[in-house]
């Protein structure tokens, strides 16, 4: 924003438009503005734009390692810049010695002019009119200039010394005073820089062209590239002949040529201004941007230059015109002599006419000599495509003639020279599709053809990039009822194959020729072949579909075999209707196809294909998962089994996932092959997941299981070991539940296996062995009965069992007392005291129990006796004492009997002791915290009591956590000890938990409840 000036200025007539401005460091009062610092010391103008401009504009600083000392080597800035509103803008700037104890001081001319030439600028490098100081006595206030700072040292007779052999005077440094050859690259590569810069564009990433150079030799440089480039482009040049290296040059973007100077030139510019952020060449060290030595034409100019004949290069540039944007040889001129005379003989070249064509001189000779140019066109437009490109609109003008040529000569018996006219007509027409394909529809005779013309005409359409294929043409004439002479020549020619697919497509058409058609896609290649299914999958019939994949795929031939293992390599999509139909006349979803699907990888193959398709082959996924059967488990279909590693291998590879159901089913059977290939028992989980699978795939476990019995299990005879292993695999299929339907169903399950057995004796031992072993003798009798009773355990079985009854009892008896660990865990006793065999329990039976539970009340009363004085003085602590012993109880009760369920299931050995036990007490704390929480609430609003309250809290969260690790490690311990057949945890747990938290509960209120 514009300061506020010192004192009001006078407003004058300006004779001139050229305005002044002056910057430099100013003390107070001392510029046009009151503020010390750098500003305007003086001005010629008010004008806001100029004055911030010239206020914004960067700073003049030394070259980095140049000292204030060393100002009479200090580089000048000559600057020509654009103001916004089309204003130009000429800088000149110098350093200033140090008298006022301000370092980095620098004066800067600024003259504002409507426009100004880069040209005009340059010649006014060096002028003694420019100011480098104002006295401290001078007024701010300037005049205009009459006129640019003149000077004699940078004109067309400085160039023209530069780039001779003798030594060069004035702004030539002396480091290239003896090398010619050097300061004519230097001219070549900075002309070339400020072509590439003004070409690219002020916000092109490449817009700008920067210099490392002394100053002087910047501006003779830009000055030589000025007057030799065209005014069309030189117009638009700005420039700074330096600018520091180190703050200014990245994000400097006043000026389009950017000079710049260091202290030590060794150092060179960075590498980015060499190619990413312009172009650039340094000077001292002949290093420069490669694109700066491609255009070897500019040699040309600069040879005019060296001999000074400036008025011959003045007069091209007008003969040229000012809109050439490139540098043009100046042996144009003659050139342009040289092609009329030969024009007006007939002896123009192809050259010649493309010269003529290009220049802008051209125009003028051709209106003089058409009637002559024309046959010269014609002829070198057949040999030479530039030639037709170039003069494509004169062969439109002679259209009428091209097509009488070609009528004539397809007229003819055989058919004549008709490709010369044809050619042209299509080079003229070229950018004009509409009318071209207009214009050839007219010209194309009628079928039948000449031999050798369907395909001549095919290759001139496809040379003047005319597809045949494209809908839009009328070029399926010339596709259609191909005989199989002439689809065998077509196959050998040149046609592209998208052409000749569709002559195959429209083959397989016809009767006598779609053997021929078949035999070009079995013998073609694979590009071939992709093509050949790009086109067709754009059929609509399904019936024609079919017809011609029939003729593609015959089931029972060798060809059509080797043609289905390419289709499914090459992955080309079909519809998935026109899929299935293919592979049901391959039998690929027969139970008979192994033998064709396992050789060569062909069921690998098919199945990559269709997983490409996504969820479109999702039915033809159902109907190859639906293969997989019974006969997969036992006794293992070999190809069920190549089908199920194919479909996991398919499925673990990266790719698109499979169909959801598909994955469920390939996950079921594989779990289900996986576990009869163990045939083991596996944990309560695992079963889950095994009868979850055998649901959704409808499998009949136990009829399996049979066919496993008879395979492996029976040819054993009566061994007890592989029965016990076989047991264990036969319950993994069932639910580990103890109730006596669960036993039921495991024992119908276990008849119906061992029915397989033919020898009656043999079955006899099978189903005794079961019975005896694994059916618990509470419900042997009742089950033995029942299944007796339905024809299901033979007569013999239950002969037997009724003759060792009695001393099986005896020794189970007798087994419990001696090896109690040995004895199921009956949850109930466990629990209550009440034992599951007794239908009621006598009362010996259940009062030593509940004695148990007396001497826990007993306990608790010793308790209050014991804390009586804290309970008189609050009696409040009474009301919750139910509450305390009730909650303990319970929790206790809760993870008891969550433990006996897991140890009668045999889901906690020992070694998981540690982490159930720490997961229960971690229960107990949380539903302490909870319900203790939720009882401070109440107690509290109730009793106004918050110490009571809160030791009511702690108790419970304490207690509970309590109770639940006793409840958790009594049955453990219990049956470690081996005294579960006579010693019940349910009663001493509930005991204990509750004398244990209301010791809690005492505990906490002596400490909380304080008078």
């Amino acid at each position: 924003m514009l300061m506020t000036p010192a004192k009001p200025q006078s407003t004058r007539a300006i004779p001139t438009p050229i305005q002044q401005i002056c910057i430099t460091h100013c003390l107070r009062e001392e510029g046009l503005y009151r503020q010390a610092g750098f500003t305007i010391r003086a001005t010629s103008t008010l004008d806001p734009l100029f004055l911030r401009f010239a206020l914004e504009y960067p700073a003049y600083e030394l070259p980095a390692g140049m000292t204030n000392e060393q100002a009479s080597l200090a580089p000048r800035r000559l600057a020509l810049v654009r103001i916004p509103g089309g204003q130009s803008a000429l800088i000149h700037s110098v350093p200033v010695m140090e008298e006022r104890g301000r370092a980095n001081n620098f004066f800067s001319h600024v003259l504002v002019c409507p426009h100004l030439t880069a040209h005009e600028a340059l010649m006014c490098w060096g002028a003694s009119a420019w100011r480098t100081i104002c006295a401290a006595e001078e007024s701010t206030d300037l005049p205009p200039f009459d006129d640019l700072p003149k000077a004699r040292c940078l004109n067309d007779e400085a160039v023209t010394a530069f780039l001779n052999a003798e030594r060069p005077m004035l702004l030539c440094p002396s480091r290239l005073s003896g090398d010619v050859q050097r300061r004519r690259q230097l001219v070549r590569l900075a002309l070339r820089g400020c072509m590439l810069a003004l070409q690219a564009g002020a916000t092109a990433p490449r817009g700008r062209f920067y210099l490392l150079a002394e100053p002087e030799l910047t501006a003779l440089l830009l000055y030589a590239a000025v007057r030799l480039m065209p005014d069309a482009l030189a117009v638009n040049l700005t420039f700074s002949t330096y600018e520091n290296a180190h703050r200014d040059l990245r994000v400097y973007k006043h000026a389009r040529i950017v000079g710049t100077m260091l202290a030590d030139p060794s150092r060179g510019l960075d590498a980015d201004l060499f190619s990413t952020r312009g172009y650039a060449l340094d000077t001292f060290g002949q290093h420069f941007s490669p694109e700066l030595g491609e255009d070897a034409a500019i040699d040309e100019w600069i040879d005019l230059a060296a001999r000074g004949d400036w008025p011959t290069l003045d007069k091209v540039q007008r003969l040229l015109g000012k809109t050439n944007t490139a540098l043009i040889p100046f042996q144009e001129c003659a050139l342009a002599a040289k092609i009329s005379i030969r024009t007006s003989k007939g002896k123009a070249s192809s050259d010649d006419l493309l010269a003529l064509k290009r220049a802008s001189w051209g125009a003028a000779i051709y209106e003089e000599q058409r009637d002559k140019l024309w046959p010269m066109v014609r002829e070198h437009s057949l040999l030479d495509e530039r030639v037709r490109r170039e003069y494509a609109g004169e062969l439109r003008e002679h259209l009428s003639e091209l097509e009488r040529d070609i009528g004539t000569a397809l007229a003819q018996e055989p058919p004549g020279d008709w490709k010369a006219p044809w050619r042209l007509i299509c080079a003229a027409l070229d950018e004009e599709p509409a009318r071209r394909i207009d214009t050839i529809q007219r010209l194309l005779p009628n079928p039948p053809y000449a031999p050798g013309l369907r395909l001549a005409l095919l290759e001139e359409l496809e040379r003047s990039r005319l597809s045949p294929v494209d809908p839009r043409g009328p070029w399926h004439v010339l596709l259609k009822n191909c005989t199989a002479e002439e689809v065998e020549r077509l196959a050998q020619s040149t046609l592209s194959r998208e052409c000749f697919v569709v002559i195959l497509l429209y083959a397989f058409a016809r009767g006598e020729s779609r053997a021929a058609a078949a035999r070009q896609l079995h013998e073609g290649n694979d590009e071939l072949a992709a093509l050949f299914w790009e086109q067709f999958r754009l059929l609509k019939d399904e019936s024609q579909r079919r017809a011609i994949l029939a003729l593609l795929f015959p089931p029972e031939e060798p060809e059509g075999m080797r043609f289905l293992e390419r289709f499914l390599t090459q992955r080309t999509r079909l519809r998935a209707e026109t899929l299935e139909w293919l592979l049901d006349s391959f039998g690929a979803f027969r139970r008979d196809a192994a033998d064709f699907w396992g050789r060569e990888n062909r069921l690998g193959l098919l199945l990559d294909y269709l997983r490409n398709l996504g969820d479109e082959a999702a039915d033809l996924w159902d109907r190859l998962c639906s293969l997989l059967d019974s006969q997969l488990l036992a006794p293992g279909d070999p190809y069920q089994e190549l089908l199920l590693i194919e479909l996991a291998a398919v499925n673990d590879r990266p790719g698109p996932p499979l169909p959801r159901k598909t994955a469920q089913s390939l996950a079921d059977w594989i779990l289900l092959r996986e576990h009869f290939e163990r045939a083991v028992d596996v944990p309560e989980g695992t079963r889950r997941q095994i009868l979850d699978a055998c649901s959704r795939q409808r499998l009949e476990a136990i009829d399996v299981l049979g066919r496993y019995f008879e395979r492996f299990v029976l040819p054993q005879g009566m061994n007890e070991a592989v029965l016990n292993d076989f047991a264990g695999f036969f319950h993994s299929f069932f639910l580990a539940g103890m109730g006596y339907q669960d036993y039921a169903s495991r024992l119908i399950a276990w008849l119906q296996i061992v029915s397989c057995c033919s020898e009656e004796a043999r079955r006899t031992e099978y189903q005794l062995y079961y019975v005896t072993k694994h059916v618990p003798l509470e419900f042997r009798a009742r089950l033995a009965e029942e299944t007796r009773e339905s024809g299901r355990l033979l007569p013999a079985v239950f002969e037997q069992m009724q003759m060792i009854r009695p001393e099986e009892e005896r020794q189970t008896s007798s087994a419990s007392a001696a090896a109690p660990n040995a004895a199921p865990l009956d949850e109930l006793f466990q629990l209550s005291g009440i034992r599951t065999v007794d239908l009621v329990s006598p009362l010996a039976a259940r009062v030593p129990w509940l004695l148990g539970t007396l001497t826990g009340g007993l306990l608790a009363a010793a308790l209050t006796e014991i804390y009586k004085v804290q309970l008189q003085r609050v009696a409040a602590m009474v009301l919750f004492m139910p509450l305390v012993l009730l909650l303990s109880e319970s929790a206790a009760m809760q993870s008891l009997a969550l433990m006996v369920r897991a140890l009668h299931a045999g889901t906690v050995p020992g070694a998981d002791l540690r982490r159930h036990l720490k997961r229960e007490i971690g229960l107990g704390l949380l539903l302490g915290v909870v319900c203790g929480g939720l009882v401070t609430v109440v107690a509290g609003c109730w009793t106004h009591s918050w110490p009571l309250a809160g030791a009511l809290g702690g108790a419970l969260g304490g207690g509970l956590a309590v109770a639940a690790g006793l409840g958790c490690l009594l049955p453990w311990l219990v049956r470690s000890l081996g005294g579960d057949r006579w010693l019940a945890s349910g009663p001493l747990a509930r005991t204990l938990a509750g004398v244990l938290t209301l010791l809690i509960y005492f505990g906490l209120a002596c400490v909380l409840i304080r008078r």
